[in-house]
């Protein structure tokens, strides 16, 4: 059941039980900027979270601010679970920031491992932890008075909980995935399956994760790999019809798997390549009698995946992609502010499979007009960058800075920017003062509609002293006598922020975006958002939220301080009290110095006297012998 954190503190809390001079450390620390700034923000948000909890049944709940704020600090110090909640009962930092009594600073695992499961499944789109996420970042931007006119953008790969050693581990694991689903939830349906199915999943915990990639000659490798093809055809054929298991997620598994990386030829279409057939480890064919229904067709492994990108990269985390550049996992695109006096805070983040940048940015600036902090100008990477992009987001209000990469370009070309265009869009004139004499619609490569083109007499084009720069382009077909010009306007900014960026002050103003990078190292040296302990999307996602949020509440603490004292040094203990007390401190403490300078010489004297004494006893024996 539901049950509001009560706002009013304990009279004896863990810090009145501590001595005056512990209790000054402790208000140094960060706990004090997290119990005065991030707790009371998380028990504004505890009604949001009164979903997850049943409304009138159930003994209470644990305190959700307190979940919230258990959860933040774990991502904050990047601690696994159980590390977190010893801290949360033997550190009195932990226990002041969540205002709990020292004999009450006790959460079971299973209770944060709920708490957690709860919110993955009633909002797998994050949307209650986006929630806090804004909430804290407007009461620290409205706290050291930050600007949002202008935010840089970058993203980095994150992986989940998985490892995939090449094509035949993925085929292995995902046929394996199945055969022991079958063989748990549907045990008298596995004699359906072949001999040698049942035979390859005898051997497969024995042969151990190794057995299935290494130590094993290019030919070798090949040959399992169509066989495990085979095996995996066979099983779907023979469960395609079978409305109890074509349902579950591992036979979709296999069946996109098959999908993506390999394609079905009829035996009949190539039956002269029979020397093309995959052998089996010991050099002889694989005997159709034992593929069952495999006979009919036969199965290829495509060399290239078909859209790698958002392709299978592991049956235990379908919702992972793969980046040719990056690997495979998952994308994070942050958002944070720039050119401010104080420290940064991060205003957006959303989690993508891996794949490319490119327009990516849309949906960050969509994300801002939402949350009210829509930038007036974005620095962002190259990959992100499109002509569409460009146009769409200055229609949106928001001026996109990065640089523009165009192939096979000259660097002196003459392009659409140089054109003189009416109010209406249409060209009225190249750069050297010849008009056009039509526009009409046309198809260009790469695009399937037509788009607007400007068309110009050929014969003044092909002898123009413009022409081996000018962007004009020739009739594909050597009758033609018209050249064409495409005047799409996003083609037109494009060029003209192409132009903007030859001036040395336009990469000047370039170079805050660089600033992004320390935030990037800092989530993943600081946070450990690089490498995750979870799988899923939602999983991922949700660490995600709390790894961020932690780096906003951190820097939210940290700038502060700082802004509390004016002298940029981090939090530490300071005496308390009016200038006479600290005059008093300040001349006792040069009293006891002089004090003990004095001692330390009549120490030396005495020291100095008995060395003298002994000196003359051991002359005197010395004699006396």
């Amino acid at each position: 059941m539901f049950k509001e954190t009560d706002p009013q503190r304990a009279i004896f809390e863990v810090d009145h039980r501590l001595p005056e001079n512990i209790r000054r450390m402790l208000r140094g620390t960060w706990a004090e900027g997290f119990v005065s700034r991030i707790f009371p923000v998380l028990l504004q948000m505890e009604s949001e979270l009164s979903s997850l909890y049943c409304a009138n049944n159930g003994r209470p709940n644990w305190s959700v601010a307190r979940m919230l704020g258990l959860s933040i600090l774990q991502e904050m110090h990047n601690l696994p679970d159980q590390d977190a909640l010893h801290c949360f009962s033997f550190d009195v930092r932990w226990q002041y920031a969540l205002g709990v009594e020292p004999e009450h600073a006790y959460l079971s695992r299973r209770s944060l491992v709920d708490f957690r499961s709860r919110i993955v499944q009633q909002d797998p789109e994050m949307s209650m932890l986006q929630s806090v996420f804004n909430r804290i970042g407007d009461a620290a931007i409205a706290d050291l008075k930050i600007s949002t006119d202008e935010q840089r953008l970058d993203s980095t790969r994150i992986q989940s909980n998985i490892f995939t050693c090449g094509r035949i581990d993925l085929f292995s694991k995902t046929l394996f995935k199945f055969v022991r689903w079958l063989r748990q939830n549907c045990p008298e349906k596995t004699d359906t399956l072949s001999a040698g199915i049942h035979e390859w999943f005898a051997k497969y915990d024995d042969d151990g994760w190794f057995g299935h990639n290494f130590r094993l000659t290019p030919e070798k490798k090949r040959v399992r790999l169509q066989q495990l093809a085979e095996y995996l055809y066979e099983t779907r054929v023979t469960f395609e019809s079978d409305d109890e298991v074509k349902g579950e997620e591992a036979y979709g598994l296999v069946c996109r798997l098959l999908d993506e990386q390999c394609e079905v030829k009829s035996t009949s279409d190539d039956t002269a390549n029979n020397e093309d057939r995959p052998n089996d480890s010991d050099g002889g064919n694989i005997e159709s009698s034992d593929l069952g229904d495999v006979p009919k067709s036969k199965i290829q492994v495509l060399k290239k995946v078909k859209n790698a990108s958002t392709s299978l990269q592991s049956p235990y985390d379908p919702d992972a992609g793969y980046s040719g550049h990056k690997g495979e996992g998952y994308f994070v695109h942050v958002t944070e502010t720039c050119n401010n006096d104080t420290r940064e805070i991060i205003t957006d983040y959303f989690v993508v499979h891996a794949g490319i940048d490119m327009n990516q940015d849309q949906t960050a600036i969509e994300n801002l007009i939402k949350a009210g902090r829509q930038p007036k100008r974005l620095y962002e990477d190259g990959g992100y960058i499109s002509s569409t992009g460009l146009l769409a987001a200055l229609e949106k209000g928001t001026e996109l800075v990065a640089p523009i990469a165009v192939k096979n370009q000259r660097e002196d070309a003459i392009c659409r920017d140089r054109f003189r265009y009416d109010e209406e869009g249409n060209c009225t004139a190249c750069p050297a003062g010849h008009a056009p004499i039509r526009h009409g619609m046309r198809t260009s490569s790469g695009k399937p509609e037509p788009a607007l083109h400007a068309f110009f007499d050929g014969n003044i084009c092909s002898q123009c002293e413009l022409g081996e720069r000018c962007m004009v382009r020739p009739p594909n077909n050597k009758t033609g006598k018209e050249f064409h010009l495409e005047i799409d306007p996003a083609l037109i900014l494009k060029d003209r922020v192409k132009a903007e960026q030859s001036s040395s002050e336009w990469w000047e103003r370039y170079k805050i975006r660089a600033g992004i990078e320390a935030t990037m190292s800092e989530l993943a040296r600081v946070n450990g958002i690089k490498h995750l302990r979870v799988r899923r999307k939602p999983r991922v996602s949700l660490a995600v939220s709390l790894k961020i949020t932690a780096c906003n509440a951190k820097r939210w603490i940290a700038a502060s301080e700082i802004a509390k004292r004016g002298n940029g040094e981090a939090p530490h203990p300071s005496p308390e009290g009016d200038p006479t007390r600290i005059c008093m401190i300040f001349a006792i403490t040069a009293l006891c110095r002089v004090f003990c300078q004095q001692f330390a010489l009549q120490i030396q004297e005495q020291n100095l006297r008995i060395m003298a004494l002994m000196t003359c006893a051991h002359t005197a024996l010395s004699a006396k012998q």
